[in-house]
């Protein structure tokens, strides 16, 4: 424990400095850095409240790609409605974590304390943590099959192959990028000539999404969650050499982001190469597996979040290297082998300079759909918003929302799916009625069809400088129809006079 104490410390420190800068940019009041992690809190109270899985009263939606979480969070949401429970989640996991990878890679104290800085400052761990999603609980798990696998090798252990399958299941509940693990580990035991393992492990990887799936399938929606059908790249609807340049397109677009994961990748392959043992080698050969099928299938970006679990497993498959040198070799290799765990994670702790854009993501949050929320709140309740983030809506409001992302409103998401979204504005002009009428509240660059087919009637904005993380720096309010646009205007109007936005935000309205 002697390793791991000053990092934790380390980690705790990082973690309480991020809360309190955060809060004294939003009012006294803490705000997850990314809306996403409001979606998951949505969802939790409509479970508890309402019975339904989605962020609308009475509305199931998909809007999920981590339903294990999401029903976690449901879980402790009916014994305390808390908005911290994310927060409480992360930062625990994240001290788990830690904790698991000093105890099961025993290096000696230097490389041991070498590999924990590099982890948590090359996720970085205390950045995955206050944005409250899944990522950290996914990294632990991830990193948890790693070691087990490793363990599993030397003992062939029925009972660490069934921690294998137990974990499997954990991690495909988690996120659906953990089923490249298993096609990883699938092809290292098919190669074992172990047909029959890999078939479990296969399963155990997909149970949950095929449950989720199906699920989807009795409520009307597509198998998929509709974060992975609006976000994914369309390949169903081109033909078999356009999906070939699509996902060669996506694999070296996301490489460019990630030179870091480029650089575990190959350190990882470097080392493989230089040492012939089956066991690192095919440890780091299910890394790469797992890399190279997220850089053409998934995405990165957004805060780090989605690549954060492959510098967890690709930082922890350098130290499981450095340990089996030393197990197998004594100390021939260990002088090399913890040169490159260096040199890996001196190259992934830039990441650790995100760590200064967390307390303006968080005031980004609260500027503008937190800002939603206030604004929703004070409409006549026969308005329908039209938005693009709906975590806080979702969660603060119980509004008839239309989701423009596509994620809640199945329409709009099947427009999306299909390459159509510019029909949305269209879409919703023909919902849009006297007494009901519909507000469009919309970031103008990721939804431009808005600003050719609506009526702006105001906005409010942050200063360009101060944007980091969400969808654009102003928040364009529109009449989806212009003979609605006057009372829109005066609605919108009378709030901003009235209640007023927070120091830093501007506000306008467009004449008529």
């Amino acid at each position: 424990m002697k390793s791991v104490l000053p990092v934790l410390v380390i980690y705790s420190v990082i973690v309480v400095a991020l809360i309190g800068t955060s809060i004294t940019r939003t009012g006294g009041v803490w705000i997850y850095p990314l809306d996403d992690t409001y979606i998951h809190l949505a969802i939790a109270r409509n479970m508890v409240e309402h019975g339904t899985w989605g962020v609308i009263p009475g509305a199931y939606a998909p809007v999920s790609s981590s339903p294990l979480y999401t029903l976690l969070l449901t879980l402790l949401w009916k014994t305390r409605p808390w908005l911290l429970w994310p927060l409480v989640i992360n930062v625990v996991a994240g001290g788990l974590f830690l904790v698991l990878i000093n105890r099961a890679i025993p290096l000696k104290s230097r490389g041991k304390t070498g590999l924990l800085i590099a982890l948590l400052f090359g996720i970085p761990l205390p950045l995955v943590a206050v944005l409250g999603m899944e990522h950290t609980l996914h990294s632990l798990v991830m990193v948890w099959i790693l070691l087990v696998l490793w363990r599993w090798q030397h003992t062939r252990s029925r009972r660490d192959f069934r921690l294998l399958l137990a974990l499997a299941v954990i991690a495909g509940g988690l996120r659906y990028e953990s089923l490249f693990m298993g096609a990883g580990i699938g092809l290292m035991l098919i190669s074992m000539r172990r047909f029959r393992d890999a078939l479990w492990i296969s399963l155990a990887f997909s149970v949950v999404p095929l449950l989720y799936g199906g699920l989807n399938l009795a409520n009307g929606w597509p198998f998929l969650p509709s974060t992975l059908l609006v976000k994914a790249p369309p390949l169903l609807f081109h033909r078999l050499w356009e999906r070939a340049v699509i996902l060669l397109l996506n694999t070296l677009n996301n490489a460019r982001l990630t030179p870091e994961i480029v650089s575990i990748a190959i350190g990882l392959v470097y080392l493989a190469m230089r040492w012939k043992h089956a066991v690192p080698r095919a440890i780091a050969a299910t890394v790469l597996i797992q890399i190279l099928l997220h850089y053409a299938l998934a995405r990165v970006g957004w805060f780090m979040r989605y690549e954060a679990y492959l510098i967890a497993m690709g930082l922890a498959a350098t130290g499981l290297y450095v340990l089996e040198t030393m197990r197998v070799s004594g100390e021939k290799e260990k002088p090399l082998a913890l040169l490159v765990l260096a040199g890996v994670g001196l190259v992934a702790s830039v990441r650790s300079l995100n760590l200064l854009r967390v307390p303006w993501a968080s005031w980004d949050i609260y500027a503008l759909p937190y800002q939603s929320v206030r604004v929703i709140q004070n409409l006549p309740a026969s308005v329908s918003p039209a938005l693009w983030d709906i975590g806080l809506p979702g969660l603060l409001t119980d509004r008839n929302i239309v989701d423009l992302a596509g994620l809640a409103s199945r329409e709009i998401t099947r427009l999306r799916s299909e390459g159509r979204a510019k029909e949305i504005p269209g879409v919703l002009a023909a919902m849009d009625r006297p007494d009901r009428p519909v507000m469009g509240l919309v970031y103008d660059n990721l939804f431009p069809y808005a600003e050719t087919s609506w009526v702006r009637v105001g906005f409010w904005e942050i200063p360009r400088e101060r944007w980091v993380v969400t969808g654009g720096y102003r928040m364009s309010v529109y009449a989806v129809t212009p003979e609605n646009a006057p009372r829109i205007r005066k609605w919108f109007e009378t709030f901003a006079r009235e209640k007023g936005f927070p120091e830093g935000v501007q506000w306008y309205t467009v004449p008529p």
